[in-house]
């Protein structure tokens, strides 16, 4: 299951914890799909969907304090949502 592995990795490396491409990058790794620092594209096309393991990470930090990310990541995530919300709406 997807948010467990998420969950694993947010635990075991906290820099995951602000960084949605560092969390994609461990979790590749864990399952073994970086050769020689690459991802290939079949092995990139075996992973989980991006959205999927971000929509996980928000979940998990949601209702995990402790596995959130920084206040300063926080607060510039809750600007991001709020101007991609006015485009989507306007």
């Amino acid at each position: 299951m997807i948010y467990l592995r998420v969950k694993n990795i947010l635990s075991k490396y906290e820099s995951t914890r602000n960084s949605d491409k560092l969390l994609i990058w461990y979790l590749a790794n864990e399952e073994g799909k970086i050769e020689d620092d690459k991802l290939g594209f079949n092995n990139f096309m075996e992973l989980p969907s991006f959205e999927s393991i971000t929509r996980a990470r928000r979940k998990i930090q949601e209702m995990t304090p402790q596995l959130r990310a920084n206040e300063f990541v926080t607060e510039e995530r809750r600007k991001k949502e709020r101007v991609q919300g006015r485009f989507i709406y306007n």
